[in-house]
């Protein structure tokens, strides 16, 4: 009976380390997944009015002028394939952050899923 409460004891533990350690590790050291980043596809650029009938979701779409650039990206949740509309801006506050223009289909990035407007982050293959 003390062995099999032990074992379990241990298989717990050993559960609750792994599961924490997949949660706090942010991508790169600066992109927590808690804030919104997840790592996305690019699957189709083109102005809002164009992509908005796709019925994907942005807050900030309703806000933006029906030209504003905007990029469809995918990527894991919940154990399938989701979809994100994001708007492009002309604003680039950090470095590594991508020009609008930037962005092709196809192409491999970080996007905040909370914040659509916030710009996305190329990144590499695994």
């Amino acid at each position: 009976m003390k062995t099999r409460n032990l074992t379990l004891s241990l298989i717990a533990a050993l559960s609750l380390a792994l599961l924490s350690a997949c949660s706090i590790a942010p991508y790169e050291g600066k992109y927590r997944h808690e804030d919104g980043w997840r790592k996305a596809r690019v699957r189709a650029v083109g102005s809002l009015e164009r992509l908005e009938s796709t019925s994907y979701t942005c807050p900030q779409a309703d806000k933006a002028d029906k030209k504003t650039p905007v990029a469809v990206v995918s990527y894991q949740g919940g154990g399938r394939l989701r979809t994100q509309l994001m708007l492009l801006s002309d604003k680039t506050d950090q470095k590594e952050k991508a020009d609008k223009a930037d962005f092709k289909v196809d192409d491999l990035v970080y996007a905040n899923i909370k914040q659509c407007a916030e710009p996305m982050i190329p990144r590499k293959a695994e």
